[in-house]
């Protein structure tokens, strides 16, 4: 049976959460999503609820799809998530959000996404496990923009990206936002994420990956999403 754990918090530091986070599952299909809203800029929070008000909209009618049908459907999603942001955010400002997307089905799994929000993905072996990062952060490098987002929803001609693949026998996905691997360590989260696939206990790694954050002050939002796939 699909397992998760979903963590979405305001952090110590700021006034408003504008992350939002969640997922569903139905059987051996599960859906499953963080969307970061853009700081620094136009009610990134609206951004960030109107696709996780789309992505529930379309989990309705949306879970039964072959897995090819699902990625278009959800790519086509995104897009037009990025126009209705656009067309309601007020001349000269900007509202977006970053997104990263996991669809799980029947043995196979899809991620989608656009900006620097990231998937994880644990497995364990016969003499070690080992956790390695799925996505690509979508940032600029070696320019004066350095480290700003190259990609968001809202932010105007967003391209998805998608990588698909098989999901193997003890094998853990986690996505977050940047609010947690910034501030917990890379080590502690590639240990914590290890020893939830190895043990198959979710909470005590989500429980030390956010202490993790908060002993760090939690400056930012902080989003965390443990999956286990049906083994």
């Amino acid at each position: 049976m699909m397992e998760s754990l979903c963590l979405c918090e305001c952090g110590l530091q700021r006034p408003v959460n504008q992350d939002r986070a969640g997922g569903w599952i139905r059987n051996d299909t599960g859906l499953f999503f963080v969307a970061d809203g853009v700081g620094g800029h136009f009610a990134g929070e609206r951004a960030s609820q109107l696709v996780a008000g789309e992505l529930a909209h379309w989990w309705g009618r949306g879970r039964q799809l072959p897995l090819s049908t699902a990625v278009e459907q959800l790519r086509q999603l995104a897009e037009r998530c990025d126009g209705r942001i656009r067309l309601a955010t007020p001349p000269g400002q900007l509202c977006a959000t970053t997104l990263v997307l996991l669809w799980v089905s029947s043995g196979a799994y899809a991620l989608l996404w656009a900006g620097d929000s990231r998937c994880y993905q644990a497995r364990r072996r016969l003499l070690r496990t080992t956790v390695w990062q799925l996505t690509r952060d979508d940032v600029v490098y070696g320019t004066a923009d350095q480290g700003k987002l190259s990609q968001a929803v809202g932010a105007g001609g967003c391209q998805v990206n998608i990588r698909c693949g098989q999901v193997d026998r003890h094998t853990l996905f986690a996505l977050c936002s940047d609010g947690v691997y910034n501030y917990c360590g890379a080590e502690t989260l590639k240990q914590q994420l290890a020893a939830a696939c190895r043990t198959g206990k979710l909470l005590p790694a989500m429980q030390a990956i956010e202490h993790g954050v908060l002993a760090n002050q939690a400056p930012d939002n902080y989003s965390l999403i443990l999956v286990r796939p049906s083994s």
